[in-house]
């Protein structure tokens, strides 16, 4: 099959499955609304049309997979971020809930609004995408229709939700539709396309082990930044208590800004770590900063976290830990100038030691001795963030392993 067919067939396949996701979780989390079906088709198939024609133009100058579903995910965040942005900049557009949503603006701000702060955005922020990645104009058209059928489709809500309770449910379930619209898009382009493309046995056989690989990596890699991160909310819960404050979980906090988060960073640690074994590309080297990922689930689900990081300090603790696991993280990575990688290794261990300190002994009464709560506690957030700077730090070092072991001998 044609690379434009399959494109603008997985297009179209990855529109209807993003409806699809968008419908059920909303059904689950939030509450029905089936009756938009068969309106919902109609956009996920002309969206998926321009989506799929946009990939087409793009694929070329865009890395193999797995990391072409990576790429295709981050370019369309792009896309969206500014209108999300944007919305959070904004006063709320209505306030209450339910049957009780009272309007603060008129109906012709708000289409100004939603054409101003969503749409221009998506399809300026698309185009340049579209330009700097494929160099054509072809390209920058149609990648700029592209990110105005998504903004207009799942995107459709973002300036609507700025500033409001539902805020960090909103922000989950566009990550949900549109990681699942890529997976799709990309997998079904590489389906359709290879399904008539004339290669050997050996080589659909080494195909499919090498893909199977990957897949156990990415889903080991997941549950273990599940069970990391829950490991990380039950130290926080343990600190919650220390203080005498309520412990409280939600499904914003809990799932949104810590669970998730940390399980997308484990399966794409997996997945990198695989690649770093078995081939020489060096894009492994951008995984030290995943933990940046830890930053960004407390500043999307937290309704205007920069002025309470401010005035308050919290939300200080996630960019500690991501400074920690990046910091660290590249101190064992084995690549850059080695006094870098020490000065690096200094400030993790200065960072995490006086984590512990300011928590367990600045904190308590200068007459009480630390006890053993304040003993598990430190070995808890300790062991915490050596597994962490293990983790961050694999696909580096198993990657200049492969790079060290590829160099060719002198003789």
């Amino acid at each position: 099959m044609s690379n434009r067919k399959a494109s603008l067939i997985a297009g179209m396949l990855a529109g209807v499955t993003g409806l699809l996701v968008f419908l059920v979780i909303h059904h689950l989390w939030i509450k029905p609304i089936w009756f938009i079906l068969p309106v919902g088709l109609v956009i996920a198939v002309l969206g998926g049309l321009a989506i799929g024609s946009a990939y087409c133009e793009l694929l070329p100058r865009l890395p193999g997979r797995p990391w072409t579903i990576f790429a295709w995910f981050s370019l369309i965040c792009l896309t969206l971020a500014p209108a999300v942005i944007l919305a959070q900049l904004r006063p709320p557009l209505f306030t209450g809930s339910g049957m009780n949503v009272i309007a603060s603006i008129s109906v012709a701000q708000a289409i100004v609004i939603f054409v101003r702060d969503l749409l221009l955005p998506a399809a300026v922020i698309g185009g340049l995408a579209g330009w700097l990645i494929g160099r054509t104009k072809r390209a920058a058209l149609k990648t700029a229709l592209a990110g105005f059928m998504f903004a207009l489709g799942p995107g459709h809500n973002i300036p609507f939700l700025g500033n409001q309770p539902s805020t960090g449910k909103g922000i989950i379930l566009l990550i949900s539709i549109v990681l699942a619209a890529s997976i799709v898009m990309i997998e079904g382009h590489a389906a359709l396309h290879n399904k008539i493309s004339r290669i050997t046995m050996t080589t659909k056989l080494t195909s499919f082990a090498n893909n199977n690989i990957y897949i156990r990596r990415v889903a080991i890699g997941a549950f273990l930044g599940l069970a990391w991160g829950a490991s990380l909310r039950a130290w926080m819960a343990l600190l919650a208590l220390k203080f005498g404050e309520h412990l409280q979980f939600t499904w914003e906090g809990t799932f949104g800004a810590i669970l998730l988060p940390t399980a997308i960073m484990g399966a794409i640690l997996g997945g990198v770590t695989c690649v770093a074994e078995t081939s020489n590309r060096k894009l492994w080297r951008w995984a030290i900063l995943l933990p940046l990922l830890l930053i960004l689930g407390p500043v999307i689900v937290t309704n205007n976290f920069i002025k309470i990081l401010v005035t308050t300090g919290m939300g200080g603790g996630a960019i500690g830990v991501a400074l920690i696991g990046v910091l660290g993280g590249y101190s064992f990575s084995g690549f850059g100038a080695q006094w870098t990688r020490w000065i690096s290794g200094f400030l993790s261990l200065f960072f995490t030691l006086g984590s512990v300190y300011g928590v367990y002994i600045a904190a308590g009464s200068a007459t009480v001795t630390p006890g053993v709560n304040e003993a598990f506690g430190a070995l808890l957030f300790i062991l915490l963030m050596a597994f962490f700077i293990a983790g961050v730090s694999a696909p580096s070092r198993f990657g200049m392993r492969q790079h060290i072991s590829s160099r060719p001998t002198r003789t």
